[in-house]
């Protein structure tokens, strides 16, 4: 049996892998903004590190995929011949679910933008570079709202790529019209107090200048600054707030003046599809918005909204979809509306496709509405989800607790929900099938998945010379295979890390959490649990990565084929323990532990059972970056196994 990994080796599903700081306090209750940090440098960390790609096309066994060759008939999107539909790989159907859902999915055109703001993402002057360069400042400079939650930005450091990441709980929240005495205005407030100095209150607030300092790029933030306010003023109608739609969801998506609704001020009650935006006059907090209000997504994100389009909202019907259709389903789901707006179509310049970090940030937000929408479905179907509440019941009793009255309501996440611990253990319970994947997101943004094989008799590994022809643990010889010398140098070697850097992510109390370098040995051997220790022979290869010298002792096992066809980072492991399947379905949103502390106002002096909420758990344990974002917006799988197993429900007895 192999299994194919693309993280570091692992042989216990009880080892720390998580990287960065091992403790991680709580996030306050209160509902506050996300301060948005390093984002007014004029340097842009990713152009320091442009080098030429010397891997890319080296090996004649690599898999490209090419370009975008087919079009979807009906909705014009641009897809990948792996992304259609299983039934249209072969490229003869015209029309695809991904983008559409074959048709179903129907909603206008966003308007163009002015071509004077287009040219801003164009990067064709220093202003347009500039404005790209922050991009997320300005989008803040104009919300009406802002993003609660805990953006992590510990992992954008070194020359990897920006990544957008999100842990807990996220929603939009608008404060008072005006700020309380003494403080600064923001976001909504910038539109209504002292609009005179509208300008420099924008830069002020989300300015990291000291006093008395100006640098080189003030004019031109200025200048920015003041072509967008022109613009929002001239063509945006959500600079007053707006109530529910009247029209059709497939065809109009711009608010009328005839639909412009009072603001209303009070609490938010429970319904799903008709909750208003919240402002009050001077209150100095902050009112939360529910991600149903077509408003949602304009009011955060001017600069891809520039006209106030109108986001999801519930009563948007399928495609020719009239009362006497026979489907379950006649309207368009959060995921279907994203999955289709995020689509790169023909002849169509997208400001959400271009804008960059900002596209992270939306694509986190978006998929948490969609989580979010479910997780209240799920909250509010309790009733229907507790069926061993009796069974409880009766465990309590049994055990003496014969008062069953202070027992709190257990809220359940069900084994349907993707992503919970029951998910998770159900698919743990399902995984004894010839073939297991799963794909996982790591904190720090990067997808992944782990693959397990189970290998028919006549192609096993019986002993370890057998190991030795499929895994490799070390450096190719550069004359014989330069192909492969320079695959692994570039994605299959660990580190540097330990005394030549103990910043590396790995690190974890001054120890490399997956224990390299390995000893060197000059033969493959298998420990006394049953797990292979490789072949790491000291011959004097090595690789040099940032002016340190690797040898075979922190090389990641591969197979020669996988990585020349792939050209990334796969380790391969040869597993024969139960173990190894149990990490491949462990909880895959590892996050750092934890201790919560809460304290819960009582009326019952003899209230000792705690509620258990599962789906505030879930929360509170769960980070969300751009790439798991897109992949669950396009339904991709995120668990598969062959063959299928069928779970058969049954009552326990009682």
């Amino acid at each position: 049996m192999r299994s194919l990994t693309s993280s570091g080796t692992t042989r216990d599903s009880s080892i720390n892998l998580s990287f960065g700081k091992q403790t991680l306090k709580r996030k306050n209750e209160n509902i506050s903004a996300i301060p948005f940090l390093d984002l007014t440098s004029n340097e842009d960390l990713n152009d320091r590190y442009i080098l030429k790609d010397v891997i890319s096309g080296l090996s004649k066994d690599y898999l490209d995929h090419g370009d975008k060759t087919l079009v979807c008939a009906i909705c014009h999107a641009k897809l990948w011949k792996d992304e259609a539909h299983p039934g249209n790989k072969s490229g003869k159907s015209t029309y695809f679910s991904m983008c559409c859902g074959k048709g179903k999915v129907e909603l206008p055109e966003l308007k163009e933008a002015p071509p004077e703001y287009l040219n801003l993402y164009h990067q064709l002057d220093p202003k347009s570079k500039y404005f790209m360069k922050n991009i997320r400042r300005f989008n803040s400079m104009f919300s009406f709202t802002s993003m609660g939650g805990k953006i992590d930005s510990s992992i954008n450091k070194g020359n990897a790529p920006y990544t957008f990441r999100l842990s807990g709980q996220n929603y939009h929240t608008m404060g008072s019209l005006l700020p309380s005495y003494g403080s600064k205005p923001k976001f909504s407030q910038l539109y209504i107090y002292d609009t005179e100095n509208e300008i420099s209150h924008r830069q002020n607030t989300f300015s990291k200048e000291k006093d008395g300092y100006i640098s080189p790029s003030h004019s031109l933030d200025i200048e920015t600054i003041q072509f967008l306010k022109v613009m929002f003023d001239s063509i945006n109608e959500l600079l007053r707030l707006i109530g529910r739609r009247q029209t059709d969801g497939r065809t109009y998506n711009l608010p009328t003046a005839s639909e412009v609704a009072s603001l209303i001020v009070g609490d938010i009650g429970d319904s799903i599809d008709n909750r208003d935006i919240i402002v009050t006059t001077q209150s100095g907090r902050l009112q939360r918005i529910n991600e149903l209000h077509p408003a949602y997504l304009a009011l955060q994100y001017l600069l891809l909204f520039p006209y106030g389009d109108d986001g999801y909202r519930v009563d948007i019907p399928h495609r020719d979809v009239t009362p006497s259709t026979d489907t379950k389903r006649r309207k368009c789901t959060m995921r279907e509306f994203f999955a289709y707006r995020i689509q790169d179509r023909v002849n169509i310049f997208s400001l959400v496709l271009n804008s960059k970090r900002l596209f992270q940030q939306f694509l986190v937000d978006a998929y948490t509405m969609i989580e979010s929408e479910r997780l209240y479905y799920v909250r509010n179907q309790q009733k229907v989800l507790r069926c061993e509440s009796y069974e409880t019941l009766r465990s309590l009793e049994s055990h003496g607790n014969n008062d069953i009255s202070n027992i709190r309501k257990r809220v359940i996440l069900p084994s349907s929900f993707t992503g919970g611990a029951r998910y998770m253990m159900q698919n743990y319970l399902d995984a004894m099938s010839l073939f297991v994947y799963t794909v996982e997101f790591q904190k720090r943004g990067l997808p992944h998945a782990h693959i397990c094989l189970f290998m028919h008799s006549d192609y096993k590994l019986p002993t370890v010379e057998h190991i030795d022809r499929v895994i490799s643990a070390e450096i190719p010889n550069k004359d014989e295979d330069p192909e492969l010398y320079a695959l692994v140098s570039e994605f299959m070697m660990h580190g540097p890390c330990g005394g030549d850097n103990p910043k590396c992510p790995c690190m974890i109390q001054n120890k490399c959490s997956k224990n390299f370098p390995k000893p060197f040995l000059d033969h493959t051997s298998v420990d006394s649990n049953g797990y292979p220790i490789y072949r790491r022979r000291n011959d004097g290869s090595f690789v040099e990565k940032s002016g340190v010298k690797l040898d075979n002792r922190t090389v990641v096992p591969y197979h020669k084929v996988l990585l020349k066809r792939y050209q990334a980072h796969i380790n391969v492991e040869w597993c024969n323990q139960g173990a190894s399947i149990k990490y491949l379905l462990k909880y895959i949103n590892k996050g750092p532990d934890r201790a919560t502390m809460a304290v819960i106002q009582s009326n019952n002096a003899d209230d000792t059972e705690d509620a258990v909420d599962e789906i505030k758990n879930y929360y509170d344990c769960r980070y969300l970056s751009t790439c798991e974002a897109s992949w669950r917006i396009f339904g991709f799988d995120v668990h598969y196994r062959y063959p299928s197993v069928v779970r058969l429900p049954f009552h326990l007895p009682g």
